[in-house]
């Protein structure tokens, strides 16, 4: 059976269409920006309690937690076996403030991001009647 034009381009439309479906539901899902769970949080406070204040990359965070066995657990736990993933749970915690902390991309170098732990206020805004 053949097809006329007209009816040829309306199944190459639709094959079109097939394909960017099945596409769109077989990727996996884009995860949401934020806190994935309480490990995320447990690894912003052990970084916090080891470098306050002070500038640090990925990398440099993974080299110190053989120093520091808070901060080795709580890599760990929130599943941080490279720097990579380290730097990908950093992105999801950046600017909130967490605990009287906060996480901020303050530049780069060589090996990377640069981020700093700062201690914030945590002021709760309220309105007065007068």
């Amino acid at each position: 059976m053949s097809l006329s034009a007209g009816e040829a381009a309306i199944l190459r439309e639709v094959q079109k269409i097939h394909a960017l479906l099945e596409f769109a539901l077989l990727r996996p899902p884009v995860p949401a920006r934020g806190l994935r769970d309480d490990d995320d949080v447990r690894v912003l406070l052990a970084v916090a309690a080891a470098a306050i204040g002070t500038r640090f990359t990925s990398s440099e965070v993974m080299r110190h937690a053989r120093l520091d066995k808070q901060l080795a657990d709580a890599l760990e736990a929130a599943d941080c076996d490279s720097p990579r993933a380290l730097g990908q749970l950093f992105r999801r915690v950046e600017g909130k403030i967490i605990e009287g902390v906060r996480l901020e991309c303050v530049g780069t170098d060589r090996e990377g991001l640069l981020w700093r732990v700062v201690q914030v206020s945590q002021v709760v805004a309220t309105t007065r009647n007068t």
